[in-house]
């Protein structure tokens, strides 16, 4: 054989190897490459007629491993034991053709075997099983992280990169199939983690970062100061807020990362939670996560959809996986997807009696809802121990009367209406699975055995262990929980104690409070257990798993059919610090289903903080205030509301629709201001809300009310609609023009740009 030949041969068996080395799967829109050590190094838009086509998104040097270990070990450090987290990543994978599926092994001979199937919208991977792994060492298994050279907007809640500029225009993201697969990154912080912000500039050229800043700097929240919005709203573009990891920065190779993960809580593990991870002054509690309080569930089974698309594909691309996986899809009252921003709407706050209510919306058009603050008062912390929702709680002008009656009388159709609740915070007035005995499901982050007995009227405790039995409890961005005082729970007595545990064996609790929160003191033996209590920011407790869902899950579902298919959730589903928030999930789900059985297949509802739940569930959001009412906007530079700038970024990045909340239709000094408002809402997408009661809009006189709902109506008739093109809502998000919509009939709306004070006609818009 001559040297040709051979050299010749030699190329085809290399070339067939590279092939065989490396396996392609592809959807309508996205082609990866996965190589035979188990990483993905190839992500190319196939997207025809994309201005990206053909593109490759997987940086070169940097691939994604398909699926990684999150392994713990011990180490010595300052003569303490403490744990140690490390990543294991695959080094060998093996293909299965008849199975369709990757088989990887790892370092220390873990085997993880994982399905992989394409669909035309995504690819669906799912960990089938995993061999030969410790599963006191094995924390989580995480999905990627998944590497992209896309450095323009990161969805950090849903976990998506996303380059909308004209010459790119396409998405790639994951999204979990099932509830207990998480976004981010899994470090040993509880999935409740605080916000903050991080350098990054979507456009360098259009944005630089001034002298002192650098790309990929994270800052906590609270700044140097001790509140949230200390730091909140800089309207600098390159201050992003954020306030998760699914997506983020990794500034090394300049692209955005996707991180998903599932932990193994089948054994007991520890969790830390920050009200601002990062911020020096802030207080970590830490806790033992078991197995009866978290779910009891394995990370086999975890299953994750990878998608690239088009960027104005991404929502449809996503809604078909929710669909396909069988996730929440929670429609409204028209059978459209919450997701989609053709369902947002403005949204009534309403103070005083609720004679006019149900009117005054009806006038509004487009079947808003209304969540009543003077209610909640009663309803802040509902209690499934009472009859509460038979109770004459709704004020009228004649009197209260139970929802039931209210309804009956003054309920229109497609309009709901509920109140402003604390959603998973038990209140020692309120809800008796705290007064007078306290539940065996309340949260705790230890327990401990009574060494020694006690009488009703004892001080000190003598306790078998003393991890984090001296841990001060920490409420969420303060409260009343930032001081010295421990809380425990034993049989059904609640007590405290200022004073830490003892260091010393025998460990002793002394200075011990008895009988707290309503309870009563009583007798406890010897080998009695004692929990220590996680106490949330309104000074009272959490609900665990299993009482959550079983109870209070049950008791909501029911009650918003009840009092009339709205809710708002203060506080957010996530209040909970239950472990694992796919919980939080079933808990929402179980609402749907019982509201459903009473009649209200299409709960609205509103939530005040955006988490991984909030994206599925909640309809409207409950974002911040207004600090100047001259500013009502949703993307004003010098507005000072949380609802400004640094919340538009996270919502717009995460396909979510933006919000805003607050003003009362007092703060609006002229139609024009309230026209304005209206216009940046539809130009947005966005949900909003307006705070009225009846003697606010009577005393606006009879022309000036009927100025201010016609401009309501016509602005939310055009969103429902959905007659404005795209090109033209980009262009109303402009804060310095000024729009002015008329409604001819009901098929046809003439928009008008204000120049010079005048009406200029810009476009008619038909149905």
């Amino acid at each position: 054989m001559n040297k040709y030949k051979f050299l010749f041969l030699l190329f085809v068996v290399c070339s067939f190897n590279l092939l065989q080395a490396q396996r392609s799967f592809q959807t309508d829109y996205l082609k990866i490459k996965i190589t035979d050590k188990g990483y993905i190094s190839s992500m190319v838009n196939i997207a025809k007629g994309s201005p990206s086509y053909k593109r490759e998104f997987s940086p070169g040097s940097n691939p994604s491993p398909l699926m990684s270990l999150l392994k713990k070990s011990w180490i010595k450090q300052d003569g303490k034991t403490i744990v140690n987290y490390a990543y294991s990543f695959p080094i060998k994978a093996k293909y299965e053709e008849s199975k369709k599926q990757f088989v990887l092994t790892y370092p220390d001979g873990e085997v993880a075997t994982i399905a992989i199937r394409p669909t035309p919208k995504y690819i669906r991977l799912q960990l089938i099983a995993l061999d030969n792994y410790d599963k006191n060492k094995v924390s989580s298994i995480v999905w990627g992280s998944y590497k992209t050279n896309i450095y323009n907007l990161f969805g950090e809640v849903i976990g998506v990169a996303r380059d909308t500029s004209k010459s790119v225009y396409y998405a790639i993201g994951v999204l979990g199939c099932d509830f207990k697969t998480r976004p981010g990154i899994p470090i040993q912080v509880s999935p409740l983690q605080g916000g903050g912000y991080i350098i990054h500039t979507p456009d360098a050229k259009k944005y630089p970062l001034p002298e002192g800043l650098r790309e990929g700097e994270f800052f906590p929240a609270c700044g140097a100061g001790g509140r949230d919005w200390d730091f909140y709203c800089h309207p600098e573009m390159y201050y992003r807020n954020t306030i998760g990891t699914a997506a983020f920065i990794d500034t090394n190779y300049h692209g955005i990362y996707l991180t998903y993960y599932c932990r193994n809580s089948q054994v007991a593990d520890t969790a830390v939670q920050s009200a601002s991870p990062g911020y020096p002054g802030d207080r970590f509690r830490t806790w033992i996560s078991y197995p009866e309080e978290n779910g009891n569930t394995n990370f086999i089974g975890s299953a994750i959809a990878l998608y690239g698309t088009p960027d104005d594909k991404a929502l449809k691309t996503l809604e078909d996986i929710v669909v396909s996986e069988n996730m929440p899809h929670i429609t409204d009252d028209r059978g459209e997807w919450i997701r989609d921003p053709s369902s947002a709407k403005i949204d009534m706050f309403w103070y005083g009696n609720c004679d006019s209510a149900f009117s005054y919306a009806a006038q509004w058009g487009n079947h808003p809802g209304i969540q009543d603050e003077e209610i909640y008062g009663q309803l802040f912390y509902p209690n499934p121990g009472t009859n509460q929702l038979e109770q004459p709680i709704v004020p009228l002008s004649t009197g209260n009367v139970p929802f039931k009656d209210f309804l009956k009388k003054y309920s229109k159709p497609g309009i709901t209406f509920g109140p402003h609740t604390l959603t998973l915070y038990l209140n020692n007035k309120h809800q008796t699975d705290v007064n007078p005995y306290a539940s065996t499901g309340l949260v705790y982050c230890n327990k401990t055995p009574l060494t020694q007995s006690i009488s009703a009227s004892d001080s000190i405790f003598n306790v078998g262990d003393t991890v984090y039995l001296d841990q001060a409890n920490l409420g969420s961005y303060g409260g009343p929980d930032r001081d010295s005082v421990n809380y425990f729970r034993i049989g059904k007595e609640i007590i405290a104690t200022h004073t830490p545990v003892s260091t010393t064996f025998p460990y002793k609790l002394t200075g011990v409070l008895r009988g707290q929160y309503g309870t009563i003191a009583t007798a406890h033996k010897a080998g009695d257990t004692l929990y220590k209590l996680l106490r949330n920011c309104y000074a009272g407790f959490f609900p665990n798993t299993n009482l959550a869902i079983d109870k209070y899950a049950k008791y909501y579902g029911m009650a918003v059919g009840k009092w009339g298919g709205y809710v708002d959730w203060d506080g957010g589903p996530n209040g909970s610090p239950l472990n694992y928030p796919y919980e939080v999930l079933n808990f929402l789900t179980t609402v749907h289903k019982m509201a459903k059985a009473e009649g209200y297949p299409a709960v609205r509802n509103m939530s005040g903080s955006l988490c991984y739940e909030s994206w599925f569930f909640v309809t409207a959001q409950n974002n911040g205030y207004l600090c100047n009412p001259d500013g009502l906007t949703m993307n004003n530079p010098g507005h000072n509301g949380s609802e400004g700038i640094n919340f538009l970024s996270i919502y717009y990045s995460n396909y979510y629709t933006p919000s805003t909340h607050g003003p009362r239709i007092t703060d609006f000094k002229n139609a024009n201001m309230l026209e304005q408002f209206m216009r940046f809402t539809i130009g947005w997408d966005a949900s909003a809300s307006i705070g009225m009661s009846q003697k606010m809009v009577e005393d606006l006189g009879k022309e000036k009310k009927r100025e201010y709902f016609s401009i309501i109506r016509t602005w939310e008739s055009a969103r429902h609609a959905n007659i404005i093109p795209a090109k033209i809502k980009i262009a109303m998000r402009n804060p310095d023009d000024n729009y002015s919509l008329k409604q001819i009939d009901d098929n046809i709306w003439k928009l008008y740009p204000i120049q010079n004070g005048e009406k200029v006609l810009l476009e008619v818009l038909k149905k």
